[in-house]
């Protein structure tokens, strides 16, 4: 028979859902285990400069060409001087 597995029994449908319940639960706790234990903090940074920009409030006018530069801060006129 196709699938035939000896020593195999077939689970209920309450077991099954036990049954994956635990896979889930003991592979999201090995895998924070690992993340926890292979991570070095100073791996993570701070949050980059793109990303801080998503959640600063900009001044919008409607036109995206404008808005999208008006995103960005002015060049300090120190960068300027050599």
């Amino acid at each position: 028979r196709l699938g035939y597995v000896p020593g195999f029994k077939k689970m209920k449908k309450s077991e099954f859902h036990r049954f994956r319940l635990n896979a889930c639960l003991y592979t999201g706790v090995a895998v924070v285990a690992l993340g926890a234990s292979v991570l070095p903090e100073d791996l993570v940074g701070p949050l980059s400069a793109r990303v801080r920009g998503l959640f600063v409030a900009h001044t919008t006018t409607g036109n995206p060409l404008v808005d999208s530069v008006a995103e960005h801060q002015a060049t300090s006129p120190a960068m300027y001087q050599i």
